[in-house]
């Protein structure tokens, strides 16, 4: 499991890159955003309500995995300043070179 700066480090091995599945490029300010869960079935995320608004340091990423397993996007719309547009990841798993 990554959590927060695990996607800012190691920007030059291809290999943590496929292991984390999305590398840091930039934050807006902290500030409150919708969520979208889109698995609720998972254990990590089934008591989360399907649209959830929580203040954080929102991360914009680059090199994004397509085969990424999503958990949670967010909704640029509901704060200022993200990069990523329409598909924006900001909880995923995956199984990696196992």
């Amino acid at each position: 499991m990554g959590i927060h700066a695990a996607t800012d480090t190691e920007h030059n091995w291809p290999w943590y890159n496929g292991l984390v599945g999305a590398y840091f490029a930039s934050h807006p300010a902290v500030q409150e955003a919708k969520i979208d869960v889109k698995n609720r079935k998972h254990l990590a995320t089934k008591h989360l309500p399907k649209v959830w608004m929580h203040k954080d340091e929102w991360y914009d990423f680059s090199n994004v995995k397509p085969d990424l397993k999503i958990l949670m996007t967010l909704d640029e719309s509901s704060y200022k300043d993200g990069k990523m547009g329409d598909f924006h990841p900001i909880a995923w798993y995956q199984v990696y070179d196992v």
